[in-house]
């Protein structure tokens, strides 16, 4: 199996670097993805709730 290297940096270094970190974060937004729209969500909620609770703007 082949794959296509493309140049980000100009230290091949630095080019790994950068697709081990795109890599890892497409993991972590496919684990976790879904779950951070409804944690935005229920913090807003929960924030219009406290302000209209204790009248805090």
């Amino acid at each position: 199996m082949w794959s296509i290297r493309y140049i980000y940096y100009d230290d091949p270094k630095d080019n790994i670097a950068f697709e081990r970190c795109i890599d890892v974060m497409s993991k972590l937004m496919l684990k976790y993805g879904s779950d951070v729209p409804k944690k935005i969500e229920r913090e807003k909620r929960d924030k219009v709730h406290c302000e209209e609770t204790y009248n805090v703007l």
